[in-house]
């Protein structure tokens, strides 16, 4: 049986997706609960939400960002100040180019971020330096640090107020479950925003992940 056979394949994609399901089910709904509360009190305090990462994770800060700004919002209620501090190639390029990488994150917020305003981290692996300089000067600022992890959580995971840790050592499914919780957040503050009902619960997480998500048959 050749590595392109459907067979082969099918067999794969129920691996993958089983190992995906067993992750992101096993995610704390008492962290998500905290961290989606963090995110919607800044909202109701007008303060800034910032968000950072590499690789696969600029590319989940950005997203999430945009989600923040645009899906997370009701009519008549004001969405999340998002900014991903990824995103600014020409920031990012002069602070890696005439200081350090590490600094490319913390140099941002140091010019933007001010007491009580909140970054979210996202690092599969938690022991990227610039994130962990990020949290650093947004802890001596006065931010609130969330973030979103893998890997046991690293070094990031001291530096957090609020941590949500992927159980997987696999990139691609830490960067998956990082999804799930970014659109789970999404979706319940749009709803929290339209109803201004009860405040945000762990069971929330729960139902919707049995909602829906499916293990493979």
């Amino acid at each position: 049986m050749s590595e392109h056979d459907p067979g082969t394949i099918h067999e794969f994609a129920r691996r993958v997706l089983g190992e995906n399901v067993r992750v992101i089910e096993a995610l704390s709904a008492d962290d998500v609960a905290r961290f989606v509360s963090r995110v919607d009190a800044a909202r109701q305090r007008n303060a800034h939400v910032y968000l950072a990462g590499n690789g696969g994770s600029a590319a989940t800060a950005s997203h999430m960002t945009c989600d923040l700004m645009k899906a997370a919002g009701a009519k008549g209620q004001p969405a999340v100040k998002a900014m991903c501090l990824s995103d600014c190639v020409p920031a990012i390029t002069a602070i890696a180019n005439d200081e350090n990488f590490s600094e490319i994150f913390s140099r941002q917020l140091a010019v933007h971020g001010v007491a009580g305003d909140v970054l979210i981290a996202v690092s599969g692996s938690g022991r990227s330096p610039n994130i962990l300089q990020a949290l650093k000067v947004a802890r001596g600022l006065g931010l609130e640090t969330l973030g979103l992890l893998g890997m046991g959580g690293g070094e990031a995971l001291g530096l957090c107020d609020v941590a949500v840790v992927a159980d997987s050592t696999d990139y691609e499914i830490i960067e998956n479950a990082h999804m799930a919780v970014a659109h789970l957040m999404s979706a319940r503050l749009r709803d929290h925003a339209e109803s201004a009902d009860a405040a945000i619960s762990p069971g929330f997480l729960t139902a919707a992940l049995h909602d829906s998500v499916d293990a493979p048959k």
